[in-house]
């Protein structure tokens, strides 16, 4: 499914993914391709989606959000958020 997460500034990610998992208000929603419609409003916190095999490695990747909405579709989701930055990883010791 298509991923577009943007800011007022710019698109921040613009590809294909097999899920994204949202900070909605009411807590995390992961979407898989085919999910239903609807819409979200989201809070700060952390934002997840794995690459399709087609784009690139199949990786986790993680950003930081502001407050925003999402628009889910059969084949899209799109993310308008007022903040986005890539997560830090934490280092294991």
């Amino acid at each position: 499914m298509k991923l577009k997460m943007m800011t007022k500034e710019r698109l921040v990610v613009d590809g294909e993914v097999e899920s994204v998992t949202i900070p909605a208000i009411g807590g995390q929603m992961t979407v898989l391709p085919g999910h239903d419609l609807f819409i979200a409003e989201l809070v700060p916190g952390k934002m997840m989606f794995r690459r399709s095999a087609a784009e690139e490695a199949s990786k986790l990747e993680e950003y930081e959000v502001g407050m925003g909405c999402a628009e889910v579709t059969h084949r899209s989701v799109l993310v308008f958020v007022t903040s986005a930055r890539p997560a830090r990883r934490r280092k294991v010791v």
